[in-house]
């Protein structure tokens, strides 16, 4: 499915975790395995300042959630691809992720938790889908460079 040259971060965490069998790659099967990344200050990506994407996220078709705190502090962190599977985002997930500027959020997305973007100063805009039906306190709060939250239309 991906290996360590595209995207060498994600498969040492993956491989430290378990969640793959080699420290080269994963198949298409041990992503779609992947049911956490932790929450708290235990998740997978928490702190984690060397993760600059995450595109490969797409393929865990197994997770419904992140986390609280899931990639807090992931300065570096630029883009994500969510799974359509994910349907909740949790307290503060992506907060301080402040080289954040792309993140597509999937169709299946019904809440975004508690500060879940707060101080992500580079991300300019956001389409929130029509399934969201709940947006957490402070979700935006210092999002400096956010020039347009695209609603859903109902």
């Amino acid at each position: 499915m991906f290996t360590k040259y595209d995207n060498a971060e994600v498969i040492a965490k993956m491989f430290a975790a378990g969640k793959c069998a080699s420290s080269y790659g994963m198949t298409k099967a041990e992503c779609e395995a992947v049911t956490s990344l932790g929450s708290g200050t235990s998740a997978m990506f928490y702190n984690d300042v060397n993760l600059k994407s995450f595109n490969e996220l797409q393929y865990f078709t197994g997770l419904t959630s992140l986390g609280d705190f899931c990639f807090r502090y992931c300065t570096k962190l630029a883009s994500i691809v969510l799974p359509n599977s994910i349907t909740q985002l949790g307290q503060f997930c992506f907060f301080s992720c402040t080289s954040l500027t792309n993140i597509t959020l999937s169709n299946s997305i019904k809440s975004l938790g508690e500060s879940c973007f707060n101080s992500c100063t580079s991300l300019t805009n956001i389409t929130l889908p029509n399934s969201i039906n709940s947006l957490g306190y402070n979700c935006f709060t210092g999002c400096k460079a956010l020039n347009n939250i695209t609603l859903p239309n109902s």
